[in-house]
């Protein structure tokens, strides 16, 4: 009866053994396609924000670019591309559904103000407009959390999009190089995108992307390729003769130096010298006033006669319209672009990209907020974007006290400070280009993914040991 006993005992647990194997091989099978899948949404979903598709229309002049912020309508290949995308996300965010919960609710500020889009469609002048870019603005936070939720570590996202930054420098390079004349216009270097401004942006965007995923990876071939990257996208983005772009790029490479270089400091004193400067800055506006006041001048003198290219004459028309519906505003995406009969486009004469066409966006990010889901909104928007520089200031500094105590190495805090920078960036451009939840945008897609990047990262830290 023992011996018996013992038999099945045995094979019991042989059986139980080779259970376990056998889950432990699914559950790995399981991660390797998930990780897969995810690396597939990272390549695709960035692929097709930096890069976009072909226009397919049969003269320039009839040419609507899907990736372009400036739009008249947003596509329908631009909105099956998005869908398909999430499809393809859709089995990771099932499987990763628990983590999924996490960053949403970790990303409360992005949560909120996606209801209050939603919402605003119920009394949007255009509803099916509205609708349709809501639902735009929806799929894309998935998508963008696919990755996250499948690789779980951030540098290897960073990576994917340097990658894809790299290839798109080399590819408009090449276009430079086989169609010099297709490629340059009167305006500038337009490449293999439909207008300068837009490979500016793009540009703009690849520069800084690539310098800092040069500065974090390790091995000479990567630096080299990413490197050399940033060297392409800087050179083509002086060619695009775009100030604005330009100049944004070399603030982000400077607030990623300043930032570096000041948390090599103590917390402390960076924090008292960021109040003097705050200080500083505060006790120079109120002397130029002060001194306007003595010597009775205007202080808004020198801007009187600048429409920073015409902008001003679309901001005052805006204006008029948010005054009228100041709290609520006329629904997420439901000013311009929409139905005619609703909201005519409004015309600048002689605007400098076509005097003939209709003004499709407002060339102030803030404003379209504040017109398309009114006060309201604009205040959630700046909770979202004071959430971000927060986390992201926490991320720095809580990586830059680790490696102060032996327990991270120097590629580490690139992608916090990369982050940063950009945020710095978006801030500033979105006050002349509609950026910022400008879901058919580059920069506004990318605003979305880092926010929800600087949300799982922090999810993740822990307080660092102290020093002994």
């Amino acid at each position: 009866m023992s011996s018996s006993a013992g038999g099945r005992l045995r094979f019991g647990s042989a059986s139980l053994a080779g259970n376990r194997r056998i889950a432990k091989t699914r559950e790995q099978w399981r991660e390797r396609w998930l990780r897969g899948l995810g690396w597939t949404v990272a390549i695709g979903s960035f692929a097709y924000i930096i890069m976009g598709i072909p226009a397919f229309a049969p003269s320039p002049d009839d040419v609507v670019a899907v990736t372009d912020v400036a739009a008249n309508q947003v596509s329908p290949i631009h909105r099956m591309i998005w869908i398909a995308l999430f499809l393809l996300s859709s089995p990771i965010l099932w499987a990763r559904r628990r983590d999924l919960i996490r960053l949403l609710l970790a990303s409360w500020p992005l949560m909120v103000i996606s209801a209050w889009f939603v919402a605003s469609a119920f009394w949007a002048i255009d509803p099916a407009s509205s609708e349709r870019r809501v639902l735009l603005h929806l799929v894309l936070i998935g998508v963008m959390a696919a990755p996250l939720l499948a690789l779980r570590d951030v540098r290897k996202i960073h990576f994917a999009l340097a990658i894809i930054c790299t290839v798109t420098a080399v590819m408009n390079l090449g276009a430079l190089a086989v169609a010099h004349s297709a490629s340059m216009s009167d305006l500038g270097f337009t490449g293999l995108f439909p207008q300068k401004n837009v490979t500016g942006m793009v540009m703009m965007i690849s520069f800084l992307v690539t310098v800092s995923a040069g500065s974090m990876v390790q091995g000479n071939l990567y630096r080299l390729m990413f490197w050399g990257g940033a060297t392409v996208a800087f050179g083509l983005l002086l060619l695009t003769r775009s100030s604005t772009s330009t100049s944004l790029a070399l603030v982000g490479l400077v607030v990623m130096g300043v930032i570096a270089a000041l948390n090599r400091l103590e917390p402390k004193l960076v924090r008292s010298g960021l109040i003097f400067a705050g200080l500083m800055l505060i006790l120079a506006v109120l002397g130029y006033d002060a001194g306007c006041a003595m010597l009775n001048v205007d202080p808004f003198a020198p801007l009187k006669g600048v429409t920073f290219t015409q902008r001003t004459d679309i901001w005052t028309f805006e204006w008029g319209a948010i005054l009228k519906r100041p709290w609520f505003g006329y629904g997420f995406g439901s000013f311009w672009s929409i139905d005619p009969a609703i909201q005519p486009s409004y015309k600048a004469t002689g605007w400098f990209a076509n005097p003939s066409a209709g003004i499709n966006q407002g060339h102030d990010g803030y404003l379209d907020i504040l017109a398309t889901t009114g006060l309201v909104g604009l205040m959630l928007t700046l909770v979202v974007f004071g959430r971000a520089l927060f986390v992201a200031w926490r991320l720095v500094e809580y990586v830059a006290a680790r490696r102060r105590t032996g327990q991270a190495n120097s590629g580490t805090p690139i992608v916090p400070l990369f982050i940063l920078a950009m945020l710095v960036v978006t801030l500033i451009h979105n006050v002349t280009e509609s950026t910022l939840f400008a879901d058919n945008g580059a920069l506004g897609q990318i605003f979305v993914y880092m926010v929800l990047v600087l949300e799982w990262a922090n999810l993740s830290i822990k307080p660092a040991a102290p020093a002994r």
